[in-house]
């Protein structure tokens, strides 16, 4: 009988250590599965500051421009986009996250499929002053990482560039979303606006 009750204690020590080992081992790997990166293509980027440089096609000066968001998105600063009336220039675009250190110009290179810029000039400007895209995806669709502004015009005006970064979800059909995408209006369920900014823009003689 003593050495039944042995064995039935030590059986029984046995199951608790059994279950204990296993309520162990599932609280490591959901502490894992919570520190895994988020799959998702369409995650919206976290974006602190645009910068856009612009490189006169003539004279070769150099000037930029800059927008600062705050760690929730809103905007807290914007500067002016300054030209020449009648010139061109070479413009490219990059976008930060300040607060983590990153650069999301790389990540929207890396996923350029899911990924589009759409600028639009406004006010008085915007009969005289184009925006031509000069990069494109992997499909060979615009991206707008890069582009060209124009301007026509002989005497000094005034307006606006908005630039918009759509970001495209992960069960978007790429590339005919994207292409059939005017920039208008958003896809339900397919894309985002990572950024959705407006630079006065001031054109000088």
């Amino acid at each position: 009988m003593k050495n039944d009750s042995k064995l039935n204690y030590f059986t029984t020590l046995a199951k608790h250590a059994i279950l204990f080992s296993l309520a162990i081992g599932l609280i490591v790997l959901s502490g894992c599965d919570s520190n895994e990166p988020d799959p998702d293509a369409g995650e919206q980027e976290v974006i602190t500051d645009i910068i856009m440089t612009l490189t006169n096609e003539t004279t070769g000066s150099v000037t930029s421009a800059r927008a600062e968001f705050d760690e929730a998105g809103v905007l807290q600063s914007v500067e002016t986009v300054s030209i020449q009336a009648g010139t061109t220039h070479s413009v490219s675009m990059e976008f930060l996250n300040e607060i983590e250190g990153d650069d999301i110009t790389e990540e929207i290179e890396e996923e350029d499929e899911f990924h589009q810029l759409v600028y639009a000039v406004g006010g008085s400007a915007a009969a005289r002053t184009t925006i031509t895209n000069r990069d494109t995806d992997g499909n060979g669709n615009p991206l707008g990482l890069s582009f060209t502004l124009t301007d026509t015009g002989a005497t000094a005006s005034s307006g606006t560039i908005n630039v918009t970064l759509r970001h495209y979800e992960e069960d978007a059909q790429l590339p005919d979303d994207k292409v059939n995408d005017d920039g208008g209006s958003e896809i339900p369920g397919i894309v985002e606006n990572d950024v959705d900014v407006t630079f006065p823009l001031s054109i000088t003689v």
